[in-house]
């Protein structure tokens, strides 16, 4: 018999009920209780989210604006997060687009010196129409000898 197969003379297939009375025998490895449960915290691992996602380390603490060495401290045990840090795992966790949205928001197609630009040329003339016709109306009450004023 070669090294990566087995015979399935020398495995005993136990059955779910068998695991699960083998499992609650051993006095070291006993499940969770309610109890247990309800007192652990729940902490997001960012090692946990980031693979979720799909990113590398890099790719992560970009998105993310996380600092890489951080990042590397936190999933490799060294440090962790605080609690802020945690919430915002949290929310990223929950919602990644929009976290990503919020923290790079799309660029503009045009640079703001040439929107600005655009935008006198837009407003500037009627700007100019308006004054000039406040000039008009100026002058013509001046031709009729009031001054322009009462």
């Amino acid at each position: 018999m070669s090294k990566t197969t087995t015979s399935s003379k020398t495995l005993r297939p136990m059955t779910r009920e068998a695991i699960e009375a083998a499992a609650r025998a051993d006095r070291d490895a006993q499940p969770l209780t309610p109890g247990d449960l309800k007192r652990m915290k729940r902490t997001p691992q960012a090692k946990i989210i980031r693979r979720a996602l799909a990113l590398t380390q890099e790719e992560f603490a970009v998105r993310y604006h996380i600092p890489l060495g951080t990042l590397r401290d936190w999933e490799q045990g060294r440090a962790e997060p605080d609690q802020p840090t945690q919430a915002y795992l949290k929310v990223i966790a929950r919602e990644p687009e929009r976290v990503e949205g919020r923290t790079n928001p799309p660029r503009r197609s045009t640079a703001p010196w040439v929107r600005s630009r655009k935008l006198f040329r837009d407003i500037l003339p009627r700007e100019r129409l308006g004054t000039q016709r406040r000039l008009e109306s100026l002058e013509s009450a001046d031709t009729r000898g009031t001054g322009g004023y009462e």
